[in-house]
């Protein structure tokens, strides 16, 4: 009855959310509702197809490229070993190769047509992919399997991983969006109160500055309030009411003013301003990460797979998750992004292939990764269930991350050239964030190289 009556607050508090649009948020809520209702406490198994549909008379083997590791990639082997038992007709050859890697290699491989079957494919740089015709478009499968149960995969899953030209170039296995992790045990021992849905840009600042602290007195600050580790910034432009390009995706967007507005906030973070994030020399031997986890770090946005590593480490301090804050414009936002799962064009069976790719994306596979990783589900059923909202695992707030995908999560620009104009995103801004360039000549060089990373090449 307690976890009811936390999930119910919780609903309520979503309702208040100022975010996208309100009917957004109230089907969102609604979903988990319904979830709470049912009282969803594991999900039944998806459907699978018989062993040897479609496939022939012959063993067939597929090759798979990914790149998790550890902990992960032995859970994820599980799943592979229990889907070759219940089809005996499939052998799956697991490749696990470095996420910056995996592209270059598909493309190599189409090439020479010796390309993996099945392949993990980034939000980041899926886009690429696709536009280079290196992915089998998915639609004539998902509309053949009359089990599949679509509807029961988050809308906004699918679009993840749909090109420009609506082609399904990948089809979603695990999602990533980060919500605001902090020490709670921090907080208490400042007398703070911790994050919630009523933070706002400039109550992340004042609590950010009460919790950096130089704990011995050396002269030199140990605690700090804030880690970006493992979040990108410019979500906080999305959240203003900003872009970082425009409509037609061919130019900058980022000198409007809600932009700037987000950039000139962030840039207070830095030790050069306000000094709520370590310094390189602070982190010396360390990193933000290691730095949390020790307890000399307030907040840091992860994904909610992060409670599991928590978890594994064994950390001594109480943590949880918020929502991210409402900017000055009253919203919030975060990026949504993750791991899906495509069939090269080179595949020889890609029937086969499809069948893998949506049994790792079915609910007993999605329940397992949801209560044993942390993962988000792609499956409404299994996102709104005991699975993964259970409020005895820690982060207790999980259902923060089911009411932020519905809400305000959003993915990145559907241009082929964006893991590039990211790339430049990053590193000029960077430059205006610790003092070397000011923010008039950062927004001129993004600009700049935009248009030419854009500028159409002769053929």
């Amino acid at each position: 009855m307690a976890a009811k009556r936390r999930a119910v607050e919780t609903i309520r508090q979503a309702r208040r959310m100022a975010g996208r649009a309100p009917a957004a948020v109230q089907a969102a809520v609604g979903l988990v509702a319904v979830g709470l209702a049912l009282g969803l406490a594991m999900c039944a198994p998806g459907p699978v197809r018989a062993a040897g549909a479609g496939a022939g008379t012959g063993k067939i083997t597929l090759v798979w490229m990914h790149w998790n590791t550890g902990k992960r990639e032995a859970e994820y082997l599980k799943w592979v070993e229990r889907f070759e038992k219940e089809n005996p007709d499939i052998d799956i050859v697991p490749q696990s190769t470095p996420w910056g890697e995996i592209s270059t290699k598909v493309l190599a491989g189409v090439l020479a047509g010796s390309a993996p079957d099945v392949i993990s494919v980034s939000s980041t740089w899926g886009e690429s992919l696709a536009e280079k015709d290196a992915l089998m478009d998915l639609r004539p499968f998902i509309a053949k399997e009359k089990d599949l149960d679509i509807d029961d995969v988050f809308p906004s899953a699918l679009r993840l991983w749909q090109d420009a030209f609506g082609r399904q170039y990948a089809f979603p296995h695990d999602l990533d969006l980060a919500l605001l992790f902090y020490n709670r045990d921090l907080f208490d021992l400042y007398g703070l109160n911790p994050p919630d849905d009523t933070w706002t840009w400039d109550t992340m600042l004042q609590m950010g500055k009460r919790l950096l602290k130089d704990t011995n007195g050396d002269g030199v600050y140990d605690r700090f309030a804030y880690s970006s580790w493992f979040f990108d910034w410019y979500p906080y432009v999305w959240a203003n009411g900003g872009e970082i390009l425009t409509p037609d995706l061919r130019a900058s967007a980022m000198g409007s003013t809600p932009a700037r507005q987000a950039l000139e906030w962030y840039a207070q973070f830095y030790p050069n301003r306000l000094h709520l994030m370590p310094s390189a020399a602070e982190q010396a031997g360390s990193n933000p990460d290691a730095m949390f986890t020790a307890g000399k770090i307030g907040m840091q946005p992860v994904g909610a797979w992060y409670g599991a590593d928590l978890v594994q480490r064994q950390v001594d301090f109480e943590f949880d998750v918020a929502h991210m804050p409402l900017s000055y414009a009253k919203q919030r936002a975060t990026l949504l992004a993750g791991q899906g799962m495509a069939i090269t064009v080179t595949c020889k069976h890609p029937e086969a292939a499809f069948r893998f790719i949506t049994y790792m994306a079915s609910r007993e596979v999605q329940a397992a990764f949801g209560a044993l990783l942390n993962q988000t589900p792609v499956r409404k059923s299994v996102a709104i269930s005991k699975a993964f909202v259970n409020p005895e695992v820690p982060p207790k707030n999980k259902l923060a991350f089911v009411i932020a995908l519905e809400a305000y999560a959003r993915g990145d620009y559907k241009t082929p050239v964006w893991s590039t104009i990211l790339s430049s995103l990053r590193s000029t801004f960077n430059r205006y964030f610790v003092g070397t360039d000011s923010l008039d000549a950062a927004l001129s060089k993004f600009a700049d190289q935009v248009a030419s990373i854009t500028k159409p090449r002769k053929k």
